[in-house]
């Protein structure tokens, strides 16, 4: 009976540390699904025509939400097919620009993010990525918009902009891959856009 005893003693503590190891790998678990990973990424430079990681500096958004133009467009390039059905949506003189960076990317170790305003009026217009966070299957992106004080003339004849912004991701900077979702917000948090994409 002592020997039975005994061995009861140490199945029960045996399962104690069973269930103390579980909890604590399960509350392991939960704070890592929580944790926000900043995502490294480098942006394009029309002056250098490169991309480089080079802090630069934005200033805050001036518009609301319902002054946004119609033409703003926002999106993930994961591969060179992906380019193709986005080529036809596109302005012209942004379709060249990106195609050009699409035909220079090796889409086995990056993806192509970018955004754009469409076509506006005067050359005050700017979009630029900020920041990219990756919480779980959640990547949420900063975007910076700015403005002119007052929009500009839309008669015919005035020389039409498009300002965009195109950034480079290693996709091994992801925590997790595969199905993700990507949601575009303004620095006050306003959500933009939302785009479903696979990482592979």
């Amino acid at each position: 009976m002592k020997y039975t005893g005994e061995k009861m003693r140490r199945t029960h503590f045996i399962l104690l540390v069973i269930t103390v190891m579980m909890a604590l790998l399960s509350a392991y678990s939960l704070g890592a699904i929580n944790q926000v990973y900043g995502i490294d990424f480098e942006w394009y430079s029309e002056y250098e025509g490169r991309f480089g990681s080079i802090k630069r500096d934005t200033a805050y958004d001036k518009w609301t939400l319902d002054n946004y133009p119609d033409g703003m467009k926002m999106g993930i390039i994961a591969n060179a097919g992906a380019y193709k059905g986005l080529e036809e949506q596109l302005e012209e003189d942004l379709a060249v620009r990106l195609k050009d960076k699409v035909l220079s990317t090796d889409f086995n170790k990056y993806i192509l993010m970018y955004c754009t305003l469409g076509e506006v009026y005067l050359p005050e217009y700017r979009i630029k990525i900020l920041d990219i966070a990756q919480r779980g299957s959640v990547i949420e992106v900063k975007v910076s918009m700015n403005s002119p004080d007052k929009n500009g003339d839309s008669s015919p004849g005035i020389k039409r902009y498009v300002p965009y912004d195109i950034v480079l991701i290693e996709k091994s900077s992801f925590l997790s891959r595969g199905g993700l979702h990507f949601i575009f917000k303004t620095q006050t948090g306003r959500q933009l856009a939302e785009k479903y994409c696979e990482i592979s």
